[in-house]
């Protein structure tokens, strides 16, 4: 098992840790959309689905990629070997962008919250 202890404070305030598809060979490599699954999987048996999502920050640099990965267009690939891993099409569409867009609405209603608390302050 790995240690999340620098993961714990995202999950809990209800936030989203995101992966996207770089391959590493260290301790628990990730080198195939099924060795990627496997890890969403195990985070998704730690702390829950809705704390996982699909990352969008990975064209910075040129990172190595896993075996396959050659644009976004290859996410039906993760999606297979997810269904593979016996994830349910519900925790697929949350990893996919629904825990994002969740803790994105949570955002923007904090922020009207703020907002008309200044207003009432007149801040």
């Amino acid at each position: 098992m790995r240690t999340y202890a620098e993961i714990e404070p995202i999950v809990d305030t209800g936030g989203v840790l995101c992966t996207w598809p770089l391959a590493y060979t260290d301790t628990y490599p990730r080198q195939t959309f099924e060795d990627w699954a496997q890890e969403i999987k195990e985070f998704k048996n730690y702390f829950g689905i809705q704390y996982i999502g699909l990352g969008t920050d990975g064209g910075g640099g040129l990172p190595d990629y896993i075996e396959g990965w050659n644009d976004i267009t290859d996410l039906n690939l993760l999606k297979e070997a997810m269904l593979a891993e016996g994830f349910e099409k519900r925790e697929i569409a949350a990893f996919m962008g629904d825990n994002l867009l969740r803790v994105l609405h949570r955002c923007f209603v904090v922020s009207r919250v703020l907002k008309k608390r200044e207003q009432a302050e007149g801040i």
